[in-house]
């Protein structure tokens, strides 16, 4: 690997990389390296929490993006200027609870999917988010197998044909497995 000061973009068909030459990568000051590392699937935790406050909104939106980003990486992004990171941050698995409430309140309609799509998003919001006029939170909230059976009681009575499938089959489903089919 190269010094810090003669580093070049690391061409994408190297992607054999080891820890301290991501660390190393992650402080560059060419922006195509950090991307790289925020791209890449064994990217440290803690250097992705690093780049979850980079300048350049593509690094932050590929940190959103990789499985491997910790809790309070997310929780920091899910404050993003930029509704498309918020929204990868409300789908990510590894968003915390806390990060996900707020993210349900957001104004952008997409975040708000997002947190209903969400396997780990917490019963108690996707019951508030059912509350959501919008269509497509609904038609989330309703597909999504944590939504409480009560609150899919309710959406599958909505005039809305497309909620109302969708939560008469995450109904179904559970039922289904509850007979052990």
């Amino acid at each position: 690997m190269k010094e810090e000061s003669t580093i070049d973009y690391l061409p994408v068909e190297e992607k054999e990389c080891n820890e301290d030459e991501l660390r190393m990568l992650a402080g560059s000051a060419d922006w195509k390296n950090r991307h790289f590392v925020a791209t890449h699937k064994e990217a440290p935790p803690d250097v992705l929490l690093k780049l979850a406050d980079d300048e350049v909104e593509l690094v932050r939106r590929f940190v959103a993006a990789n499985q491997n980003t910790p809790p309070k990486a997310l929780s920091k992004l899910a404050c993003d200027k930029e509704p498309f990171i918020r929204s990868l941050v409300a789908g990510h698995k590894n968003t915390p609870s806390d990060a996900l409430s707020e993210l349900a309140k957001d104004q952008n309609q997409d975040v708000k999917i997002e947190v209903g799509r969400n396997r780990n998003t917490p019963p108690e919001i996707l019951a508030a988010l059912a509350n959501d006029r919008s269509g497509h939170i609904g038609l989330a909230v309703a597909g999504n197998p944590n939504t409480p059976t009560d609150v899919l009681a309710g959406l599958a009575r909505e005039s809305n044909a497309w909620i109302n499938e969708a939560a008469v089959n995450n109904l179904v489903r559970r039922l289904k497995k509850l007979e052990g089919r």
